[in-house]
């Protein structure tokens, strides 16, 4: 697998016969066209989703060439990342540092599960309100109906994350065996995924009433709802016990 560790770093340099950086106002035109490919990839990700948007469409929208994005990136998957990253890194650094303060200003007890909770979603939250920020939350929220390898490759973008919280979850939650906890996690992150998914929105799924509301309110209610539902004792299921009828109608 590639490594996305590190930024892509360009190798070399578009084949014009000169250095482009000893052109007149070259950096700068570079360092536009790099984030136009940026905002424009984002964009075009969350409308249409990353298998639908080829890089054609991206350049044609952005006014750039194939060239610049193999020059500033190197194919369509590390576009991705990149833009992933400039998003992601400072949430994830944001709820690092604000889960060490929490710990501490709570020692020698952990801190409320809740208040934990509230670190790990209100951050991501919050990017709706910055400066393109609505396209990005889209897109995270689309990220859990389209696997694929794009996804694969931000895995260790929250590797940091996982280190940190699940071990405070892990000690809140004793009940929770560590597939239980993973399991239940998974249905939190994928409630905030749906959350973001609809942030553009100014009403729920078509099966409830039109609402409206702040997105102060939709975090503290997605972290009430997140802790319940951890708390919640384990079901155990008898291994005879018959199947359940699939007589009822999903929600849409």
């Amino acid at each position: 697998m590639h490594d996305f560790s590190e930024p892509h770093t360009p190798t070399e340099a578009p084949a014009t016969g000169l250095d482009p950086s000893a052109q007149p106002g070259a950096v700068e035109r570079g360092a536009a066209t790099r984030q136009a490919l940026l905002d424009t990839a984002e964009r075009l990700f969350a409308e249409h989703g990353y298998g639908a948007t080829s890089l054609r469409r991206i350049t044609a929208a952005a006014d750039a060439n194939l060239a610049a994005v193999h020059y500033h990136f190197g194919s369509k998957q590390d576009l991705f990342v990149a833009l992933f990253r400039r998003r992601v890194e400072p949430v994830n650094r944001q709820r690092v540092e604000r889960l060490e303060r929490l710990i501490a200003a709570s020692a020698p007890q952990a801190p409320p599960l809740e208040d934990v909770l509230d670190v790990l979603v209100r951050p991501m939250l919050a990017l709706r309100d910055e400066p393109g920020g609505e396209h990005f939350v889209r897109l995270v929220g689309r990220l859990f109906a389209e696997p694929g390898d794009h996804l694969t490759a931000l895995r260790e973008e929250f590797d940091e994350v996982r280190s940190k919280f699940l071990p405070v979850l892990a000690a809140q939650l004793p009940h929770l065996d560590r597939e239980q906890l993973a399991l239940r996690m998974q249905f939190t992150i994928g409630s905030l995924a749906n959350v973001l998914a609809q942030a553009h929105r100014s009403n729920g799924p078509t099966c409830f009433p039109p609402f409206t509301t702040t997105p102060e309110r939709v975090a503290d209610e997605l972290v009430a709802y997140a802790a319940a539902g951890l708390r919640a004792p384990v079901r155990r299921t008898p291994p005879d016990a018959p199947a359940a009828p699939n007589d009822t109608e999903p929600l849409q």
